[in-house]
């Protein structure tokens, strides 16, 4: 793994750069790769806030040093932000260089990891800048590998004689286990993910390129337990793990068995949550489910997408409404929480308002806790893409996407959260349904009258630069 450390202390030799060799030699001895960069040395200018990268594939207009930071992160599996604290938040050389990382944003970034390290003169003063990485963190859909902060460091050097020092050097040699993507929800960055399969069962829908070149398999159980170690020395009172994969309830009863016996050896306090697909619940036995929560897994998360027959076949989803109805009863019969994801868009241009009726119908029978609810982005090398190029499918206007949501939520009458924060979504909300229905609708219905020409243009080019989500 390669592991970029990026340093923004503008003093030299000091308790930060302790601090980044700390974990650069733990990395090491690991086998990883590692380049430390002193950021703070480095001309890096302010962000002009000029969205050129946004026009030019994620080229920044400013030439200077901020290329060679980009250079180093272009093929990075990791990065790691090390900073004293100035005035209550890291130094403005460190925020300098993650404001312009906003040019990376445009395109995408290769590393899915991130750590903070802090260290301060005195103590309670971490708040503000853990705040903004895990702001970052959340949005990007960054994995946090760990933070570590470190008091009391009045005077250079302190921090070689500082005990803490055994910590970040340890966190440089975590060797937790991650080979496939990692798709987690915006709601759960502050859950552990342990990863107990690769890829998806199914990897065929038309809109998804998360697994392309990971086909399904089990991780080992020896490598899940190291994991489970691991995740134990840094988080022993973890209230929130996750199963990590693309559908791992797809394993059998026996499997998810074993497997929910060793996070509840390691980390007893979790609540263990997992993906499922619909046909994974339509598989199983409501006793089996019962079964399975006992041990620990109370929280499944199902991507159903849309609950219109025509958008689920046409994206190759693999089951109906119908199924989708039978599986997630299955769920509350058996007492499961579960979340699901609705995926805007989808319908194409024209269609995407009775498809919302045709979906809220169907949620209006069922009663998951939370629900996602994003939208569209064509990305390339999926069949949709290849549809849009081809002209056999037309992508929705942004005044559709938010009456999408408008007509969804609108026809809606059970209680649920509604988190809409996403990388693709225009309009970030949370609403509890139906108590805040009047007032979302309302607001729904402002976002569409004020939509420009301009502004629809600018969010359309910003969502046809992704190549992931």
């Amino acid at each position: 793994m390669k592991i970029v450390v990026l340093t923004g202390s503008p003093r030299k030799g000091g308790n930060t750069q302790i601090m980044a060799e700390a974990f650069a030699k733990g990395a090491r001895r690991a086998q990883h790769e590692v380049v430390l960069l002193d950021v703070a040395a480095m001309n890096i200018h302010g962000c002009l806030g000029c969205q050129y990268c946004f026009a030019h594939h994620g080229e920044c207009v400013q030439k200077d040093d901020m290329a060679k930071v980009f250079d180093a992160l272009s093929d990075a599996d990791m990065v790691v932000f090390a900073s004293p604290i100035y005035w209550f938040d890291i130094t403005a050389q460190m925020k300098t260089t993650i404001d312009r990382l906003y040019a990376g944003g445009s395109t995408g970034f290769s590393f899915h990891k991130t750590a903070l390290l802090l260290n301060a003169g005195a103590d309670h003063v971490f708040d503000a800048a853990i705040a903004q990485y895990k702001a970052m963190t959340s949005y990007l859909k960054w994995e946090d590998i760990g933070i570590i902060t470190i008091p009391n460091m009045e005077k250079k050097g302190s921090m070689a004689v500082c005990p803490q020092l055994a910590q970040v050097e340890a966190l440089g040699g975590e060797s937790m286990h991650y080979n496939g993507p990692v798709i987690r929800p915006q709601t759960d960055a502050d859950s552990v993910f342990i990863e107990v399969t690769v890829g998806c069962t199914h990897n065929s829908c038309t809109f998804c390129n998360f697994y392309d070149g990971y086909p399904f398999r089990v991780s080992p159980l020896d490598q899940v337990e190291a994991d489970l170690q691991e995740a134990a020395a840094m988080y022993p009172h973890a209230k929130k793990v996750w199963a990590s994969g693309g559908n791992p309830y797809a394993l059998s009863t026996e499997k998810l068995a074993v497997l929910a016996k060793l996070f509840k050896k390691y980390l007893p306090e979790g609540r263990i949550s997992t993906y499922a697909r619909v046909d994974d619940l339509l598989r199983r036995s409501v006793e089996d489910m019962k079964y399975l929560k006992e041990l620990g897994f109370e929280d499944i998360v199902v991507g159903i997408e849309s609950g219109d027959d025509e958008v689920l076949a046409h994206t190759k989803k693999g089951y109906t409404a119908a199924d989708i109805l039978e599986g997630c009863q299955k769920l509350e019969q058996a007492g499961v929480d579960y979340r699901v994801i609705y995926l805007g868009g989808l319908a194409g241009h024209g269609k995407a308002h009775e498809s919302a009726k045709k979906s809220a119908a169907l949620l209006n029978q069922l009663h998951p806790y939370l629900m996602i609810l994003t939208t569209l982005a064509l990305l390339p090398g999926t069949e949709l893409y290849e549809e849009w190029k081809a002209g056999t499918f037309e992508e929705v206007t942004e005044r559709e996407r938010l009456d999408e949501f408008r007509t969804l939520l609108a026809h809606m009458n059970n209680e649920i959260v509604v988190f809409s924060a996403t990388s693709t979504n225009s309009m970030p909300f949370v609403v509890h349904m139906p108590f805040e229905k009047t007032d979302i609708v309302q607001k729904l219905d402002a976002a569409i009258a004020d939509m420009t020409e301009e502004k629809e243009a600018r969010i359309v080019q910003s969502r046809h630069r992704m190549t992931s989500v």
